[in-house]
């Protein structure tokens, strides 16, 4: 086949020629183009994605706010039910005064280490943050007293963990209902800042 009868047979069919290079011109486009199709919907999927983050964002920034001043408020208030190891008379005035509230005696009380922090007992996470403040208690009552001083100690405002509690009955010949408890008190207290040095 020679150049002239191409040439002739092209513009014999010319409707047929052009249809052929329109189809090879637009599969080119489509070869081309198809694999930026596929990453032009993964951008898409992922700015749908970020667009939402933002909407989410967007919605709880109007609550922020209010959020930050509850967490401050919150903080505050567990900062109060702490206790300091180094106010070693505080320390000591809240036992005294349950003494007179729940008509017991305090026969020993000591805040065991001074003003030096308690070993955590082994069940409790070490802790960055807080110290453990441990008394030693021994107080003498009637057994109800001190059944209600436990529970007011467990409930009370402080974080407290009663460790080790042993309690025996007095040898006092006029009131059998006397009893002796010993107690060991775990209280969660702020850690004092590091000295400088």
């Amino acid at each position: 086949m020679d150049t002239q009868r191409l040439i002739a047979l092209l513009k014999q069919y010319p409707l047929v020629v052009v249809c052929l290079v329109l189809s090879l011109a637009a599969g080119l486009v489509i070869y081309f183009r198809g694999g930026e199709i596929q990453t032009l919907e993964s951008q898409a999927e992922e700015a749908e994605r970020d667009v939402l983050v933002m909407n989410r964002d967007i919605n709880n920034a109007r609550e922020l706010e209010a959020q930050i001043e509850t967490a401050k408020r919150l903080n505050e208030e567990l900062t109060g039910r702490l206790i300091d190891r180094r106010d070693l008379t505080r320390n000591i005035n809240l036992f005294y005064e349950q003494e007179r509230r729940f008509e017991l005696k305090m026969t020993g009380l000591s805040q065991i280490g001074g003003t030096s922090m308690a070993s955590p007992p082994p069940y409790l996470p070490e802790l960055k943050d807080f110290d453990i403040v441990r008394f030693s208690v021994t107080a003498e009552g009637s057994y109800s007293s001190i059944v209600r001083w436990l529970k007011f100690l467990e409930g009370s405002r402080y974080f407290i963990q009663i460790g080790e509690l042993s309690i025996s009955q007095l040898n006092d010949p006029t009131d059998r209902s006397k009893v002796r408890a010993s107690v060991q008190i775990d209280m969660l207290g702020i850690r004092p800042p590091e000295p400088a040095k």
